[in-house]
C-alpha cells in the first residue's frame, strides 16, 4: 500500500480540505475498484495522507490523475451554470430535473454538485425569485470573485 503525505494543504483551511477530497474523489473514479483512502494526521496541522493499493509512487499517483483533472471534458456541467449561483428558481429546477435524468450511481457527480451549491425553493426578500444557495458558496460576486466562474 503506498502511503503519501499531502504536506501542503492544512485541513484547517477550507480550500486545502477540498483539495484533498478532490483528490480522493478523482482517484476513486480514476477506477471504483481500487480501495483508494484519506486519512489525516496531526503535524501541528491536519494533514491529508493518500493510501493508493496499486500505486507505488507519487509520480504514478500523477499519472492517474493527469487525464481527469487536466484532460479535455473534465469540467463537470454543474458547474457550468453560470458564474455565481443566482439562477431564477424555475431555471434551476430544470437544471436540477436534467441532471436526475442524466444521473446514476456512477454518473451523479452533476446531482451532487447541484445539491450542495442550492435548492430551487423561492426564498424571502429583494432576490426572493433566485435560487436559494448553501452555505458552501464562499464568494458572491463581490470584486469580480465569482464562486462558479473562478
Amino acid at each position: 500500500m503506498f502511503k503519501t503525505e499531502f504536506t501542503g494543504l492544512d485541513g484547517g483551511n477550507l480550500l486545502a480540505y477540498l483539495a484533498a477530497l478532490g483528490t480522493l474523489r478523482v482517484l476513486t473514479f480514476a477506477d471504483p475498484q481500487t480501495d483508494v483512502r484519506l486519512e489525516w494526521v496531526d503535524r501541528g496541522a491536519w494533514t491529508p495522507v493518500l493510501h493508493h493499493p496499486a500505486a507505488g509512487s507519487a509520480e504514478e499517483i500523477l499519472k492517474l490523475l493527469e487525464p481527469l483533472v487536466c484532460g479535455e471534458g473534465t469540467i463537470d456541467p454543474g458547474w457550468e451554470i453560470g458564474n455565481d449561483l443566482t439562477l431564477p428558481c424555475e431555471e434551476f429546477g430544470k437544471v436540477l430535473g436534467d441532471a436526475v435524468k442524466n444521473g446514476g450511481v456512477w454518473k451523479r457527480s452533476t446531482l451532487d454538485f447541484l445539491a450542495a451549491f442550492g435548492a430551487e425553493v423561492y426564498g424571502t426578500g429583494p432576490k426572493k425569485d433566485l435560487m436559494s444557495d448553501t452555505a458552501f458558496r464562499t464568494m458572491s460576486g463581490a470584486r469580480d470573485q465569482h464562486f462558479l466562474g473562478s
